[in-house]
């Protein structure tokens, strides 16, 4: 009886997990604002990744063939799972809406494992708590709308992995090797899931390791953090260094000005908390923090802060959050750097999902402590039923691809298809290379051979022709200057007649290379930039790192494990 009375309640998240993605089984991907670039991107991250590019940086069939660097800045984590789902399933929008069921289901664990570690009691009214947490930030309407909404899957993976950072953070204390390992996994997930988030997220981490272990006069716990976090900025560091130190080569500027400003972005704050509108969260939040408003009050009444320190911590990030929703913000959003590229402000409404979670989780612990398991169990699925009912309303306003649609995707998302028809990948140019003519590839776009263009006309044969590799030959009287159909960027190699040649920028940004007359075999490849390839061996030293420590602690664990059945046995 025992067991089935823990049995059901256990089983209630994975009910809010399905609640929160069921148009994925029923309609399948989205049709949301960006449906379109989303797909496109995970197109040609796969098309790289078979063409060789681990990790990829270049996707080959953006820009009519001339290509584009844009996975140097795009977060890869989303985008490469969807890659190999697509892979199980035989088709990208497949494999990208089983990638979102990934993440949500890794959402759920995260969130759970999270209040746990803070709650630290194995009571019933505990683990209902961190099940409480789980139902409000899996049925958060924000993170549903960057489902169904938005399609920004980028955002909604990273929201859902941040979560293991925070957790690992917490478990240091008590695990100081197992914590440390989870706070640097989930710290370059978090990254390498999307960089905006991963900003908040850093705030977060060193903010709640101030609140948490400042007291402490145990230094290993600091180094133990120190080096945790430093082994996170190793794992990504094959992402966010490049992307940092060749973001001038690209249009980044383009994501922070006309209607991207964020200073014409604020929104009244009566829209945050309705449903009109899809980056609004409903009503339920505010009603938790008016509660956790409460419970903070009562616990100081009878001086009990100590008991609610992480409550109070997480209460005052979601008072942060949303002011830097409010034009009173407006003095650090000029200054912070960085925040200008999060474009609508409205966008700390993901890491206010997370803040309010656990603020819901924490305050229904303190609210419910001692009570009976039947009042414990009834006030969780009242509050189930109400974060369901928060999240119907966009839910129901979900909508599929048109049928029509559907049906031509495999057609649409070939390489080919992407190249011939000039698809792209992002709403603005903001990954188009800085000294690019925007224009010059719609005029100059060969279908058959890479060469827009040659001076004095000559006799090619192509031998190969993919994005990042071309092989081709040359036999003329005169020396000729070819202008290929690819941008110039850091990376392109060439070799004429196996001697290594210069590549040349020309007034439209693309590649020039000058030919000696007679007969000459050309090989351009594109590698990867310097910065990248470096800080890709930090990375696997890094993870190598992570790998032994992992492997140690659980030679440790086993060894004392051993020692411990002797005792136990007399």
């Amino acid at each position: 009886m025992a067991t089935r009375s823990y049995l059901l309640p256990g089983m209630l998240p994975f009910l809010a997990l399905i609640v929160s993605i069921l148009p994925l089984f029923t309609l399948g991907f989205p049709q949301g604002h960006d449906w379109i670039f989303e797909l496109v991107r995970v197109a040609e991250f796969k098309t790289a990744m078979v063409n060789g590019q681990f990790p990829p940086y270049w996707a080959e069939n953006l820009y009519g063939g001339y290509g584009s660097p844009i996975f140097l800045f795009y977060a890869p984590l989303y985008v490469f799972i969807s890659s190999l789902c697509s892979i199980l399933t035989g088709s990208i929008p497949g494999g990208s809406t089983l990638a979102l069921i990934i993440f949500s289901l890794i959402a759920v664990l995260s969130m759970k494992l999270l209040l746990q570690a803070a709650l630290d009691k194995k009571t019933f009214g505990n683990e209902a708590a961190s099940r409480i947490a789980v139902y409000f930030f899996i049925l958060n309407p924000y993170l549903i709308c960057d489902i169904f909404f938005r399609n920004a899957n980028a955002e909604f993976t990273a929201l859902c992995v941040s979560p293991l950072a925070l957790y690992g953070l917490l478990i240091i204390g008590r695990k100081p090797r197992f914590g440390g390992l989870l706070l640097a996994a989930g710290l370059a997930l978090t990254i390498t899931a999307h960089n905006l988030t991963a900003l908040i997220t850093f705030a977060l981490i060193i903010t709640a390791a101030l609140v948490i272990y400042l007291p402490t006069k145990r230094i290993s716990i600091w180094i133990t953090i120190i080096g945790s976090i430093g082994l996170g900025l190793g794992l990504s560091a094959f992402f966010w260094v490049p992307s940092i130190y060749y973001k001038s080569l690209v249009r980044i500027d383009q994501m922070m000005g006309g209607k991207f400003d964020f200073h014409n972005q604020f929104q009244p704050i009566t829209s945050f908390f309705g449903y009109d509108r899809f980056f609004a969260v409903g009503l339920l939040t505010p009603l938790v923090l008016l509660i956790a408003f409460g419970v903070i009050w009562v616990a100081y009444c009878r001086k009990e802060l100590t008991c609610i320190k992480l409550n109070v911590f997480a209460f005052c990030f979601c008072l942060v959050f949303l002011f830097l929703q409010t034009r009173a913000s407006v003095y650090i959003w000029d200054r912070v750097h960085y925040m200008p590229l999060f474009q609508f402000p409205w966008r700390m409404m993901g890491p206010l999902a997370l803040a309010t979670s656990m603020v819901a989780g924490l305050s229904f612990a303190y609210l419910f402590k001692g009570k009976s398991k039947n009042v414990v169990f009834c006030g969780e699925v009242i509050f189930l039923i109400f974060c369901i009912m928060n999240a119907m309303p966009h839910l129901k306003d979900s909508t599929p691809l048109p049928e029509s649609v559907s049906r031509q995707l495999p057609y649409i998302l070939r390489g080919e298809t992407i190249k011939n028809e000039g698809l792209s990948a992002t709403v603005l140019d903001e990954y188009l290379p800085r000294f690019a003519y925007p224009d010059i590839w719609q005029i100059k776009r060969p279908q058959a051979v890479p060469i827009a263009n040659s001076i004095p006309k000559t006799d090619i044969k192509v031998l190969n022709n993919s994005g990042t590799h071309i092989i081709f030959e040359t036999n003329a009287d005169t020396p000729a200057r070819l202008q290929m159909a690819r941008w110039f960027f850091p990376g392109w190699e060439c070799t004429i007649n196996g001697e290594s040649h210069n590549v040349e920028i020309n007034q439209f940004g693309s590649i020039d290379i000058s030919l000696p007359a007679g007969f000459n075999q050309v090989i351009l490849k594109l590698k990867p930039p310097v910065l990248r390839r470096a800080c890709l061996w930090i990375s696997l030293v890094s993870l190598l790192v992570w790998c032994v420590i992992l492997l140690l602690s659980t030679i440790k664990q086993k060894h004392s494990d051993l020692q411990i059945v002797p005792q136990s046995l007399l």
